[in-house]
């Protein structure tokens, strides 16, 4: 046959003796055609949604439509041979490139942001929290701490609470608020709760009206 008789590029004939153009189909996702026949599958790195003629396509539309037929493979993941639709990275991983071809294109998240899984973004830890390297979701500041700086990668950036406050939550961004006070009674020097489970009480025989008690002689008789 001359090849004016084959099908467009990006499509194939299921049987032998098509009567026109029209009977052809569209070549399936995953796979690009040529001369009438699905060829093969689509290059790792790229998504053939229908329609390709080629292995390797790159913002290739319909004519008509303009309907997306095949690409690089998106931002936040990876696209194996012959794929119909793009792997994400996992919790914790992210890749910023268009293209990723195989899980190895797929980096940890780096410190101070985190990366949820389906998701094509780092976002910064918020204050509060901190994020290691490879982080899917913020890891709260512990009792008796705060941190008031975002993107922060390390537990060292929470700090002990300062004397006169109890931070008895974890997560605490603003330890200067009435909520954190050391209570009537009680004297808090810095970092108390990392110490004990409660701050101090004030010893018999004294006592404190008010809150906010930053050392035990703050107590009186």
């Amino acid at each position: 046959p001359t090849q004016s008789t084959w099908g467009p590029n990006g499509t194939y004939g299921s049987t032998q003796g098509l009567g026109s153009v029209s009977s052809c189909t569209a070549c399936p996702a995953g796979k690009y055609c040529t001369s009438g026949r699905i060829q093969g599958n689509c290059s790792a790195g790229f998504i053939c949604y229908k329609a390709n003629y080629k292995p390797n396509p790159v913002n290739v539309t319909d004519s008509i439509t303009f309907e997306l037929l095949g690409d690089l493979c998106p931002i936040g993941g990876y696209c194996d041979e012959g794929t119909t639709e793009m792997t994400p990275c996992g919790d914790g991983l992210f890749n910023g490139n268009v293209g990723g071809s195989g899980v190895f294109n797929c980096t940890l998240c780096p410190p101070g942001y985190f990366c949820k899984d389906l998701d094509n973004h780092t976002y910064p830890c918020p204050a509060g929290t901190y994020c290691p390297v490879g982080s899917a979701s913020p890891t709260n500041c512990s009792i008796g701490t705060y941190n008031v700086l975002s993107t922060q990668g390390s537990s060292l950036s929470c700090l002990p609470c300062p004397a006169g406050f109890m931070c008895n939550q974890e997560g605490i961004a603003n330890f200067n608020q009435t909520q954190y006070l050391c209570p009537i009674g009680k004297y808090c020097v810095e970092g108390c709760l990392l110490r004990t489970n409660t701050c101090s009480v004030c010893p018999p025989g004294t006592q404190r009206k008010t809150p906010g008690a930053a050392a035990e002689s703050e107590c009186s008789p």
